[in-house]
């Protein structure tokens, strides 16, 4: 919950949850767009684009084929993915 100290605030304040996010998708364009060399720019700018959609659009995916569910694995399997793919990725980046 990061600097959420108990889930009431967590709760009560959605937009402050929001604000990381944007912080990370901000470095991301930054870092490709004025550190990284100018031959890679374009590239690279691209290619975060690319990683956002294709992330939204596997949610969704994950998402639409869980509508039909009504036990309690319509929330856990969406769960247990998102933590899959997240122990995979870093994984593969150290």
């Amino acid at each position: 919950m990061g600097y959420f100290r108990t889930f009431e605030t967590f709760s009560r304040d959605p937009e402050d949850t929001l604000t990381w996010l944007d912080v990370q998708q901000t470095l991301t364009i930054t870092y490709a767009s004025e550190v990284c060399p100018v031959a890679l720019r374009g590239y690279l700018t691209c290619y975060v684009n690319f990683c956002w959609g294709l992330g939204q659009v596997i949610g969704i995916g994950v998402i639409k084929s869980m509508l039909g569910r009504t036990d309690q694995w319509a929330y856990r399997i969406p769960y247990a993915i998102q933590c899959a793919i997240s122990s995979l990725h870093a994984r593969t980046t150290r």
